[in-house]
């Protein structure tokens, strides 16, 4: 006995109708544009994170040149060699209450040109380097 195929409902193959796909679609592309800015945010806060790290090493350095005497106590400002795009700024103030003890402030800077400025201060109290000793003086 032959049966005539039923066109209801609930017959016919089973699948997605068309709004159901296009539905799908568009979740689909709002949430890949989602992720695309999520994805060039992050990228923009790594970069300001990889500036901040560098503005804090020539910072740092730059203190250290100061400590050793290479750099003179005095308070100066000027470009790095090494990069002409960051800017120093020491200052420093010799403490009135004790003899040889400075305070020294190291803030470095760089203009981003967008409008952002990377900065990034050290402060330190410490002896003048002329006024130290060295492991040679004992000796004498």
């Amino acid at each position: 006995m032959l049966t005539k195929p039923t066109t209801g409902k609930g017959s016919g193959r089973p699948g997605f109708s068309l709004l159901e796909v296009l539905a799908a679609l568009a979740i689909f592309l709002i949430s890949l544009i989602a992720l695309g800015q999520l994805i060039s945010i992050t990228g923009e806060h790594a970069l300001e994170v990889q500036q901040l790290s560098r503005a804090s090493q020539l910072s740092q350095s730059k203190l250290a040149e100061v400590v050793s005497g290479a750099v003179s106590l005095s308070s100066q400002s000027g470009d790095f060699d090494e990069d002409l795009d960051w800017h120093f700024q020491v200052d420093a103030e010799q403490d009135p209450s004790i003899t040889g003890l400075w305070r020294i402030k190291v803030k470095v800077t760089r203009d981003m040109g967008d409008g952002t400025t990377i900065e990034s201060t050290v402060n330190q109290m410490i002896l003048d380097p002329s006024m130290r000793g060295s492991t040679a003086d004992a000796n004498k």
